[in-house]
């Protein structure tokens, strides 16, 4: 993006200022070296006008194309660049506003492309504080923090809603860490890890979703950045097994040995949280995890707080909600999750506690809704959807988690076509009747819409573009 913005800026200094070399190139102009001058192209046409000094432009001055539209204009002081000069094209739209100050741009760069705006803050020729990329409407796009001319700090990514999607740490122009937040599965549900903050940017909330539910460690910070609350849970569901979670009675039941053979948590009196019994030797044998009197998972849970072994997860009635395996506290080969119908619901491996190979998601009827497969965690290689009558709905590639090529929508009575480029549409975005009559196409660069689309009525008439 720098290297366009720069080659812009360049052709624009180029062609707003050449005519000042060649101001005299009309035979009829004269130049009034302290005054007023107005100088004209060959055809006639006024080229520029302004003021000039000794010899030199000084003041205000305009510059304009052959066919007398305004090309530039903008103010000198001292024969130096000075204040705000504007900057459009053939057709009259303005495209670059750059302040100076003594020649040297003060102030922020602003960039006017047919999709986006770029603002950028420049002290003395150099960049500095926060740039920022727009829509056309002036939603920010991005924020990047810019420390004597690189990228350094935290960058911020934004939704059309204005919701930050992606956070890039920077260090001297070059990028150290990303992290995507706030995403939605192929389902518009929230999924992965998702991150709210206050106004000043400082973290307010923190958590992770899966595909629309509440997994794991939902944590809460004030304006400071203390920690106000931790709550976790599992498949949607408020969890309070974690020990360090909950104050709890601990009672401990010994062998004859004097060795534990049972430790368990209390609530009022009520089994809650963990609960280890050991054998003669010492060795845990058996772990639950209760809530509110229930066993709501099984398995073994080391002193240490890992899981291990063959677990199970269970709904209120006990009736099972997943099973599958740990190693060191990871989820390691096989998993099956269930409906409380108990119709599977999805199955697949991880790896090192990351989702490997292919997995399959059924509907609580049994029939298949989607089947896609992981490599290292991230989504990667075909995803296929279906409804419950067995119709392919949604189509695509994933690669290391990003919409690749070509996707296809199926929506009710519609069908849609996007092509995507590391998970931003590009190329053709197009809809489609069931019975084939296009409805509307248009091409994106970078997820911003790019030429003209346009919208056609079911006989195949143009409706609007």
């Amino acid at each position: 993006m720098n290297l366009n913005l720069k080659n812009i800026f360049f052709l624009f200094f180029l062609s707003a200022f050449s005519n000042l070399s060649v101001l005299a190139q009309n035979v009829n102009d004269t130049i009034n070296a302290n005054g007023f001058n107005i100088f004209h192209y060959p055809n006639g046409v006024v080229s520029s006008k302004g003021t000039m000094r000794n010899g030199k432009p000084d003041g205000y001055w305009e510059n304009y194309y052959e066919n007398g539209i305004l090309k530039s204009e903008g103010n000198r002081k001292n024969f130096q660049l000075d204040s705000l000069w504007r900057f459009y094209n053939k057709t009259g739209k303005l495209t670059l506003e750059i302040n100076y100050k003594a020649g040297k741009k003060n102030g922020y760069r602003i960039t006017y492309n047919p999709a986006s705006i770029t603002k950028e803050n420049f002290v003395n020729d150099v960049k500095q504080g926060y740039s920022y990329v727009m829509d056309t409407s002036g939603k920010v796009i991005m924020e990047i923090p810019f420390v004597n001319g690189l990228e350094n700090g935290l960058a911020r990514q934004f939704d059309k809603n204005g919701n930050i999607i992606q956070l890039i740490t920077y260090k001297k122009g070059y990028v150290v860490s990303r992290e995507r937040i706030n995403g939605y599965d192929a389902d518009n549900k929230a999924h992965g890890k998702w991150k709210w903050f206050y106004d000043d940017g400082t973290l307010k909330e923190e958590g992770t979703f899966s595909h629309g539910l509440k997994n794991g460690y939902f944590k809460q910070y004030d304006n400071k950045g203390n920690l106000l609350s931790v709550v976790k849970y599992v498949n949607g569901e408020k969890e309070q097994k974690v020990e360090e979670l909950s104050k709890l009675d601990i009672k401990t039941d010994y062998w004859p040995n004097g060795k534990p053979k049972i430790i368990a948590g209390y609530k009022n009196g009520v089994p809650e949280g963990v609960r280890r019994e050991y054998n003669k030797n010492g060795n845990i044998e058996k772990s639950y995890i209760f809530h509110n009197g229930k066993i709501i998972a099984e398995g073994i849970f080391t002193e240490s707080g890992k899981h291990e072994g063959l677990w199970k997860e269970y709904y209120d009635d006990h009736s099972l909600k997943s099973e599958g395996n740990y190693k060191n506290d990871k989820k390691t080969d096989l998993w099956k999750y269930y409906y409380s119908n108990g119709q599977l619901q999805e199955i697949g491996t991880y790896k090192n506690g990351k989702p490997e190979g292919k997995w399959l998601w059924y509907y609580p009827s049994g029939k298949l809704l989607r089947k896609m497969s992981y490599y290292q965690g991230k989504r990667d290689g075909n995803i296929i959807e279906y409804n419950e009558n067995g119709k392919v709905v949604l189509q695509g590639e994933y690669i290391e988690d990003k919409r690749e090529g070509k996707w296809t929508y199926q929506t009710g009575d519609a069908k849609q076509e996007t092509y995507y480029s590391n998970d931003l549409k590009n190329g053709w975005d197009k809809i489609y009747s069931n019975d084939g009559t296009l409805l509307y196409d248009g091409k994106y660069i970078d997820d911003n819409p790019n030429g003209i689309h346009k919208w056609y009525w079911p006989n195949g008439k143009l409706k609007k573009e």
